[in-house]
């Protein structure tokens, strides 16, 4: 009786492992997901898969695939028909949308992924301005790995205050909550040598119905980071003249701090914000200026103050134009002015009503680095 017991543990055990050989084998981990859209068919969606390959005998440690389906399920679908593998999308690190489909489709797609129970809800989201799916198919010098590569990317960005860090749970609330428009990092791709290697390029950000509605590149991504994210600490520079010589100026902001202030008069609506920022000077960079003296660094103070002044009103005006409002002005008209914005007239408003931008900017001098040069 003991022997036929021992035995049946035995083979009870040993099926598991067998089984739980076949589950691995079967199973596609994915890492990396792109989804982009095809202009000519609606609905037509094309996704692009990232997965390690376990098998020894693979001649790639990774695989990248791409199908076509209408809407998520069906490119889920036809995914596992062809790769005859159940797709595995609670690892997925990172997520890209291309250009056609954010500026159609952004909205929907997002909140299709979400309906799937097992998708990684702290995946990291960015934006490609053009096919999605060419960066997945991309082999960084780096990290062949290129879901590894685009998530440690996105986190090194976010913690250098060049973008903000956004999760596909971010986005999809961003998309449904009222009064603030959503925004996502933006990845492009750079030739070196012969190979083309993704980086960060700004920020995207979406208007009303949760599309791509306009970019952000370099340092206006990075101020609006900072607008958006106040404990942010990003490098900048001005161009100014000094004395007749043009020279750059580098710059850290320190500190800053923001309020939103609305007014609403003879049926018109106007917003002021009202910043305190501090920033200082890193590094000069201005031909025959060897010694900053109290005179030239008040002068180049003022240089600076205006120059960031000027760069965030365009980008003010820039969001208006586009009709996207990630700063959430429409949850503080909503708070400070209710009896307006129950009139349900502050989308089709807010292109055109007025934004005073009042900043403070203090200029402080740290261990500038000044470096000086002769031009002929």
């Amino acid at each position: 009786m003991y022997k036929i017991l021992i035995l049946l543990i035995i083979l009870i055990t040993f099926t598991g492992c067998v089984d739980d050989h076949q589950i691995v084998d079967e199973l596609a981990v994915i890492l990396a997901m792109s989804f982009d859209s095809e202009p000519e068919e609606e609905n037509l969606i094309t996704l692009t898969t990232s997965n390690p390959l376990f098998a020894e005998e693979a001649e790639d440690p990774i695989r990248v695939m791409s199908v076509q389906g209408y809407g998520v399920s069906g490119a889920l679908d036809n995914w596992q028909k062809h790769r005859n593998r159940t797709i595995a999308l609670g690892k997925v690190e990172t997520m890209l949308f291309g250009e056609t489909l954010s500026e159609e489709n952004l909205s929907q797609i997002v909140q299709d992924i979400r309906k799937i129970p097992e998708v990684n809800a702290n995946a990291l989201v960015s934006y490609y301005p053009g096919e999605a799916r060419d960066v997945l198919y991309e082999h960084p010098p780096e990290d062949g790995r290129i879901a590894i590569f685009l998530k440690d990317m996105l986190e090194v960005g976010a913690t250098d205050h060049l973008i903000p860090r956004i999760t596909l749970h971010d986005l999809w609330t961003a998309i449904l909550t009222e009064g603030r428009d959503g925004f996502l990092p933006i990845i492009d791709l750079k030739v070196e040598g012969e190979i083309e290697t993704p980086f960060i390029a700004g920020v995207a950000v979406l208007d009303e119905e949760g599309n791509i509605a306009t970019t952000l590149e370099d340092e206006k991504g990075k101020l609006l980071t900072n607008m958006l994210f106040r404990e942010t600490s990003p490098s900048l520079s001005s161009n100014i003249s000094i004395e007749g010589n043009e020279g750059l100026v580098k710059y850290t902001i320190q500190s800053s701090s923001i309020d939103f202030n609305v007014d609403y008069n003879d049926k018109e609506v106007s917003v002021t914000i009202e910043k305190d920022v501090t920033v200082n000077i890193d590094e000069l960079q201005i031909p025959g200026v060897e010694i900053v003296d109290e005179e030239i660094f008040d002068l180049i103070s003022d240089l600076v103050a205006k120059d960031f002044v000027n760069n965030t009103q365009r980008i003010l005006e820039k969001l208006q134009e586009y009709e996207s409002d990630p700063l959430g002005i429409g949850r503080h008209v909503r708070i400070q002015q209710q009896e307006y914005y129950t009139e349900d007239t502050w989308r089709n408003d807010y292109p055109d009503i007025t934004i005073d931008n009042d900043y403070t900017v203090s200029v402080v001098r740290g261990n500038t680095l000044i470096e000086t040069f002769d031009t002929d």
